[in-house]
């Protein structure tokens, strides 16, 4: 049972806060194995899990934006993510 791995080890090894991580677990939102009061985590699951919510990159033109002229951008109208450095740079 090497595979399993404490909140702590999970934490080091993905960066995400025990805080989060205890969230997720309350919400079943991540894969967790209960033992007694113990929880414990796959690290094979674990590695599932995080494969799952990769998020491809656009490439080419998909990924650009128009820039309006005023460099402003009206957030709720704006569907996608976008990378903000471009408007912080000035011309």
């Amino acid at each position: 049972m090497e595979h399993l791995i404490d909140i702590t080890e999970l934490e080091r090894r993905t960066a995400i806060k025990q805080a989060t991580l205890r969230k997720y677990v309350a919400q079943r939102k991540i894969p967790f194995i209960k033992i007694g009061r113990l929880v414990r985590f796959d690290l094979f699951e674990i590695e599932a899990w995080i494969r799952e919510r990769k998020v491809p990159a656009l490439k080419g033109m998909e990924a650009r934006q128009d820039i309006p002229e005023n460099r402003q951008l009206n957030f709720q109208e704006t569907p996608e993510i976008v990378h903000f450095g471009r408007f912080l740079s000035a011309n």
